[in-house]
């Protein structure tokens, strides 16, 4: 009979744990997105500014032009600054990550494309630089880069099973043709507008 009575009391001790387990999972999940939505709303801020748009365009179509060999410090100073200033906005995107101070899939999935893009502009520039200073130069920037490469942006959203509109096709345009006010036929040519047909009913 105890054995009988302790059997169900056993299960809701256990069903209990499980809950307040589950529970205080959750709220520490809350809790880490909550202390991340900063974060990522700054960023997000920031690489939309009309001025990091204008260093990131230079970076990625402009800094070609430069001798690589160059490095960062011997650059001109637009290239320079332009430079430094993306390169350091990225590299501490990279730091929060490897910190898991804001999550890695949607560090990847907002940030993935243009660090991947900035980061091939920039690399031999980078590399020249790190020969430079003996030391580490831009070491978050290339980690972001290298969990970007093992999961691409484009298979976290599929991973999430966004939903997608269907494809929209545009129609050819209809050709008109020319009129020939010449024709006496013509409605425009005998001053009056075309009149529609009767309707079929």
């Amino acid at each position: 009979m105890q054995e009988t009575v302790a059997l169900p009391a056993l299960i809701v001790a256990f069903l209990a744990l499980a809950v307040s387990g589950y529970l205080a999972y959750r709220q520490a999940s809350l809790m880490r997105l909550s202390n991340q939505l900063p974060l990522l709303i700054d960023l997000i801020r920031e690489l939309r500014s009309t001025e990091f748009l204008e260093r990131e365009r230079f970076v990625n179509s402009e800094l070609k032009g430069y001798d690589p060999g160059l490095g960062y410090a011997d650059l001109p100073e637009e290239a320079a600054d332009n430079l430094q200033h993306v390169k350091s906005l990225f590299d501490s995107i990279g730091a929060l990550v490897a910190f898991k101070v804001i999550d890695e899939r949607a560090a990847i999935s907002i940030f993935g494309f243009r660090a991947k893009r900035a980061w091939a502009s920039m690399q031999p520039f980078v590399e020249v630089e790190r020969g430079k200073r003996a030391g580490n130069y831009g070491p978050y920037f290339e980690h972001f880069v290298c969990l970007i490469e093992e999961t691409p942006p484009e298979k976290i959203t599929k991973d999430l099973r966004l939903r997608r509109l269907p494809a929209s096709v545009s129609k050819p345009r209809e050709e008109r043709r020319p009129v020939d006010l010449a024709q006496p036929n013509h409605a425009a040519a005998r001053g009056r507008p075309d009149t529609p047909p009767p309707a079929d009913f």
